[in-house]
């Protein structure tokens, strides 16, 4: 019996030391796990990540939407398979992405730059069918071949070239008498710079402030067909055919005097004044039945301008005016 009592202590006493029996109890903290549904918004939809702060006893068995890591496993699977960036070369530089294939898993950074490609340039082809448009506005000889070439000009500063030499420009009328007239002097009353036989000034306007013209040479190469001169509120036209245009001739004939009164007038009328020193450039003679016009005077007698024997004629000859040639 003693013998026995002893074994049964000893037994006794080695199952107190394996352990004890007793229930361990309620965690202390939180459960310190997120559950299966949590983990499986949070990869769908990005819904946040919470750990209960107290332990939670399950108040009823799994239900239809709970989550199994198989389902948890399939979605994961799924996002990384639509993903078109495999490596790291394939996703800009700078950017982290998750890598699942065999020997490159896992978190990596890309390395790639970003590079613009340019817009290539389209180069036309012409068929022979077509008419190359030209690169630059071709220059006429005259404000009548702009306006022969252009019949919808309007009045303004064009560039011509009637010598073929050197362009330069000059003021058009484009609506009056047809058109295709061009400015060649401004005659001021208190200059006599419209007196120069060579170039004088600046010519830009039928209406600006000092006189200015074009050398004779240059006014009688544009002259072609017609010379029109208003002084005043008076004008004349003049047939560049009879003589050349001079602004200060030294012997007779000193002036053109074969005219029109009108624009439309059916033929010219010779003048009988061309041999008078007072008159020079150009002096209608009979065109008008009671009044010329003068383009300036002789230079010896002091007078400016441009003149004539009509109303509204200042004394003195200090007449304005202009002169076209077409």
């Amino acid at each position: 019996m003693s013998v026995l009592g002893l074994i049964c202590a000893v037994g006794l006493s080695g199952m107190a030391v394996a352990g004890s029996i007793d229930a361990p109890g309620l965690p202390s903290g939180g459960s310190g796990m997120y559950t299966l549904q949590n983990l499986y918004d949070y990869l769908t939809s990005g819904a946040t990540l919470t750990v209960q702060s107290s332990f939670q006893e399950p108040t009823s068995g799994p239900g239809s939407t709970m989550k199994t890591t198989k389902d948890i496993g399939d979605t994961l699977k799924a996002f990384f398979d639509e993903c078109n960036a495999t490596t790291a070369a394939e996703v800009k530089s700078g950017n982290k992405f998750f890598c699942t294939q065999p020997g490159s898993w896992g978190v990596q950074t890309g390395i790639a730059q970003l590079v613009l490609t340019p817009t290539p340039t389209l180069t036309p082809t012409l068929t022979p069918t077509l008419t190359a448009i030209p690169t630059e506005t071709p220059v006429y000889a005259s404000c009548k071949a702009i306006k022969d070439a252009i019949p919808s000009a309007s009045d303004g500063i064009y560039t011509i070239n009637p010598s073929g030499s050197s362009p330069f420009d000059v003021y058009c009328d484009m609506s009056t008498d047809d058109g295709g007239w061009t400015l060649v002097a401004r005659i001021i009353s208190s200059s006599q710079g419209h007196r120069n036989t060579g170039a004088y000034g600046t010519l830009s306007s039928p209406t600006q402030g000092s006189a200015a013209k074009l050398s004779d040479p240059v006014i009688n190469t544009l002259a072609t067909s017609w010379i029109r001169f208003r002084c005043n509120s008076y004008t004349d036209y003049f047939d560049p055919a009879q003589r050349s245009f001079n602004a200060a001739p030294t012997s007779a004939p000193y002036a053109i005097d074969r005219c029109k009164d009108t624009y439309t007038s059916p033929s010219w009328s010779t003048g009988s004044d061309a041999t008078y020193p007072y008159h020079t450039g150009l002096r209608t003679g009979e065109c008008n039945s009671s009044n010329y016009i003068a383009y300036g005077r002789y230079l010896g007698d002091g007078y400016t301008g441009c003149g004539g024997n009509g109303e509204g004629f200042p004394d003195g000859w200090q007449g304005e005016g202009t002169v076209y040639v077409k």
